[in-house]
């Protein structure tokens, strides 16, 4: 009986965690792989010179209080994760109850990282955050508004932010 328990808890924590991605959809000529803790979407390379973009969405986060500045807690801690440094000033802004980060970066071998995070409150207490990061700022552009337009359509269906 006593082994059950536990089994039976990480059989619970599984299906949350599943289900947190699961209303995640891809997009069109973009690939798609789930992790534990998040999805990650990138553009099929059309040839070996296109620059890479990577879309994270990591799966909701439970928080104590989201009245805590919850947003450079969270952006702060995978900063530190990513080893990544930042170059200048980012730009922070908060739009409809989606906010964003900005930045240029270096990577641990100095290589130029063109950077943001994006991200939202959700009902009980939890957020959700996503990332962008590219090596060549018109690729990044590009593909930012795709990944920002379909992250805004995922806070919408979950009730993160309203239809703007």
């Amino acid at each position: 009986m006593f082994l059950k328990l536990p089994l039976i808890a990480l059989i619970c924590i599984f299906i949350i965690s599943v289900k947190a991605q699961s209303n995640i959809e891809p997009i069109k000529d973009w690939q798609i792989s789930r992790g534990k803790n998040s999805a990650l979407l990138s553009p099929n390379l059309t040839d070996s010179k296109q620059e890479i973009f990577i879309y994270e969405i990591f799966n909701p986060v439970k928080t104590v209080d989201l009245k805590q500045n919850w947003f450079d807690i969270a952006v702060g801690k995978e900063l530190t994760e990513s080893n990544l440094k930042i170059k200048g000033n980012p730009t922070v802004n908060e739009t409809n109850g989606m906010k964003s980060y900005f930045a240029q970066a270096t990577d641990a071998s100095g290589k130029i990282q063109y950077l943001s995070y994006l991200g939202y409150t959700l009902s009980g207490n939890r957020y959700r955050l996503a990332k962008m990061q590219g090596t060549e700022l018109n690729n990044f552009l590009k593909n930012f508004k795709i990944a920002s337009q379909h992250l805004l359509k995922l806070a919408q269906t979950e009730g993160g932010i309203a239809n703007v």
